[in-house]
């Protein structure tokens, strides 16, 4: 039958449009499922007359979902077409900011508890066994890249970029310490771990916290440059990573990304600024906030140095 024209007509059809796409993503191949979502991606993208917008609306909007849900499967490569769009991260009106970090999050928590990865328990060795796994090596780059680009949002509120920081930074230290202490060594293949150094790089110039202030995309994030901006606010912010080493605190950062590594990533970091910190302290007379804060980072991680000597 022949559409009418009218919004009713044009809702139906929008939503008759996701039957094949809905079909493609049920189907066993990969490179089916791909195609899929590199084809949704490519209709919710190419809308650029408003009015066709406000017709195809219902169909953008199941589109939409379908590929925030395409972050959740199996395949690598089906996983890639759905966070390869920068436009599609940073600017599709069918995805709020808000609504689109659960998928991400969840998808670097998976990524993250691969058997490879998870079996580290230093920073370096977390890098090294994430770059040796298919499925984590060319998903976490790009879902990396991708909180940047949400943080860019004109729809991020500043809660929501708190929230994405409280997500992100324990792992995005353990990254960029373990990319460091790996350096170019020969096991590893340099084009996996370049861009997971281009990937930090990228958030941290998105990045709202004071401890990414002057990071560029162009720069290198080592542990040196992070010390220089360690502040009295981020090492208690970092205090609280590392305290999360406590058997009483354990469950509640069973989610965090990076696991044990990353609060020691987040203790290495307090450590190498301590000692400017503590100079600062007996320099400012009468800060005894200042000086229990210093006792309590020195606490935290000689919590984390007994309960993990190796």
């Amino acid at each position: 039958p022949t559409s009418s024209g009218g919004p009713d007509a044009g809702a139906d059809a929008g939503a008759e449009g996701v039957v094949p796409a809905l079909q493609a993503l049920g189907h066993k191949s990969a490179k089916v499922r791909a195609r899929a979502v590199a084809e949704m991606v490519r209709q919710l993208l190419e809308q650029a007359d408003a009015a066709m917008r406000e017709v195809n609306r219902p169909r953008d909007e199941l589109l939409a979902s379908l590929v925030l849900q395409a972050t959740g499967d199996a395949s690598a490569q089906v996983v890639q077409r759905a966070l390869q769009s920068q436009a599609f991260w940073s600017a599709q009106p069918h995805v709020e900011a808000s609504a689109a970090l659960p998928a991400l999050e969840s998808l670097l928590a998976r990524a993250m508890r691969r058997p490879e990865v998870a079996a580290g328990d230093t920073p370096q060795a977390v890098v090294d066994g994430l770059l040796k796994d298919p499925f984590a090596s060319q998903v976490v780059p790009m879902a990396v890249r991708c909180l940047a680009w949400l943080y860019a949002r004109g729809d991020c509120s500043s809660e929501l970029g708190r929230r994405i920081d409280a997500l992100a930074l324990p792992m995005i230290l353990l990254l960029a310490a373990g990319a460091e202490q790996l350096g170019d060594a020969a096991q590893t293949e340099r084009q996996p771990v370049d861009e997971l150094r281009s990937a930090v790089r990228s958030y941290c110039a998105a990045s709202g916290l004071a401890l990414f202030q002057g990071a560029a995309e162009d720069s290198p994030v080592t542990t040196e440059s992070l010390c220089k901006a360690v502040d009295i606010a981020t090492a208690t912010e970092l205090c609280g990573i590392v305290e999360g080493a406590s058997p009483e605190a354990e469950h509640r950062q069973a989610g965090l990304l990076g696991g044990v590594a990353a609060k020691a990533a987040a203790a290495a970091l307090l450590a190498a600024a301590f000692p400017r910190l503590l100079t600062e302290a007996e320099a400012a007379a009468g800060q005894a906030e200042l000086g229990a804060m210093l006792l309590r980072c020195a606490r935290a991680c000689e919590q984390l140095a007994a309960l993990h000597p190796e």
